[in-house]
């Protein structure tokens, strides 16, 4: 697997010795949790940083959410209190306001996450009033 030099660097540099095993056993995870939630067409997404993240299909999704039934986004990190607290944050976000997880495993840093893909963006809208009424909407949605 060729991943990116910078991502190599970032993931020694944060993780140490950890890290450097994680490495040599991502391609291992990768064709592991492919297995397991049924993913093909595997993209890795042009910046990796912290963590591999790669756009999927899903040959048979069990979750039925999402955008484009079966397209959805794998993520895999080093296990660590951070990516367990997203996981959990995401679990009680539920989708409100970010990504659906779809499925996780704490133990291995999986993430299974629907993709999100951008619509019309406010300022392409002509009406105004339609863009202030969707704005308010948005906002009004987190205030409970």
């Amino acid at each position: 697997m060729n991943l990116p030099p910078d991502f190599i660097k970032t993931i020694q540099n944060v993780f140490g010795e950890e890290g450097r095993e994680w490495l040599t056993q991502l391609p291992d995870l990768i064709a592991h949790a492919s297995e397991r939630w049924g993913l093909t067409e595997m993209q890795p997404v042009p910046s990796l940083s912290y963590n591999f993240v790669a756009f999927a299909k899903q040959e048979s999704s069990p979750f039925g959410r999402g955008q484009g039934e079966g397209d959805v986004v794998l993520k895999i990190g080093v296990p660590n209190n951070e990516l367990k607290s997203e996981m959990a944050a995401l679990g009680l976000f539920d989708g409100n306001g970010a990504c659906q997880l779809l499925d996780c495993d704490e133990e291995r840093g999986f993430l299974l996450l629907e993709r999100l893909k951008p619509g019309t963006m406010l300022a392409e809208l002509e009406d105004d009033d339609e863009r202030t009424h969707i704005a308010a909407d948005v906002m009004q949605t987190g205030v409970k």
